[in-house]
């Protein structure tokens, strides 16, 4: 999957807002991957390990859950990826979780 980051298109609504120019595709954005399955597994690991977080898991997923969407609302508005390139990390990131909550 090659496609081109927002501010490569030339695209004069998107300002890009980092020093660096990334030189590598941004599909799909690592960024959002790494948020859902990173926070979604330590989410489950203390719920494993802490009764509190056990008891309260549905306010402690209400925060990650929001957390997660600003981490891929940032990388939009930055311009570092476009909607579908967070949308299709968001997917591969859900898919990839998936096993750990079938089998643990």
């Amino acid at each position: 999957l090659s496609q081109a980051r927002p501010y490569w298109i030339g695209d004069a609504s998107v300002k890009m807002l980092e020093w660096t120019c990334y030189t590598e595709y941004g599909m799909p954005s690592g960024h959002s991957m790494m948020a859902i399955i990173l926070l979604e597994f330590v989410v489950r690991f203390y719920a494993r390990v802490n009764k509190f977080v056990a008891k309260y898991i549905g306010v402690f997923y209400f925060f990650i859950i929001l957390f997660e969407i600003c981490v891929m609302f940032s990388r939009v508005i930055l311009g570092m990826h476009s909607f579908n390139q967070v949308l299709l990390g968001c997917l591969i990131g859900c898919y990839t979780f998936v096993p750990y909550y079938l089998f643990v």
